[in-house]
């Protein structure tokens, strides 16, 4: 039997729960004059965007327009300081939204998630009560989260085809 040094899902989980909304680590972009740089962060909940749901993220999708933003080869980001991240998943802490209750799995993607507002690259997120979906019964976090911008993309074409 070959046994692997990798850590285990459940064991990286267990580091992520010691994160409170008071003390938590987000990857920050901010702009130094006319440089972009992006580094990790310990950050309170009260130092990101508004929202009404606070989020324990689970997952955030890596995508091309991330890496462009959080590097500065392209002047995505609308405001600095900002937690890129143009979709995530998780779980809801607390919520001032009779839509959204703590516990409930949920998704953001779009409603400009990451650009002008703080995104998924943090451990934890506030965000509009609009900008988020509830994840579909059955599916875990994991299996939403693979839907991401390739299944909103396909979606949205099958959408137009169907119409």
């Amino acid at each position: 039997m070959v046994s692997s040094a990798l850590p285990t899902t459940t064991a990286w989980t267990a580091v992520t729960d010691l994160a409170t909304p008071e003390n938590f680590l987000s990857l920050r972009t901010h702009q130094q004059g006319e440089r972009i740089e992006s580094r990790l962060e310990t950050t309170a909940i009260d130092g990101l965007s508004a929202g009404e749901v606070v989020v324990r993220n689970r997952y955030a999708g890596v995508n091309y327009k991330d890496s462009l933003a959080i590097l500065g080869r392209a002047r995505i980001i609308e405001t600095y300081p900002r937690t890129a991240g143009i979709e995530l998943v998780g779980e809801v802490v607390r919520s001032d939204s009779d839509r959204f209750a703590p516990g409930q799995l949920v998704m953001a993607h779009g409603f400009r998630t990451g650009i002008a507002f703080d995104g998924g690259f943090a451990q934890f997120a506030r965000v509009p009560a609009a900008h988020l979906m509830a994840v579909p019964q059955g599916l875990d976090a994991l299996q939403a989260a693979t839907i991401g911008v390739p299944g909103f993309t396909a979606a949205m074409a099958l959408d137009r085809f169907i119409a």
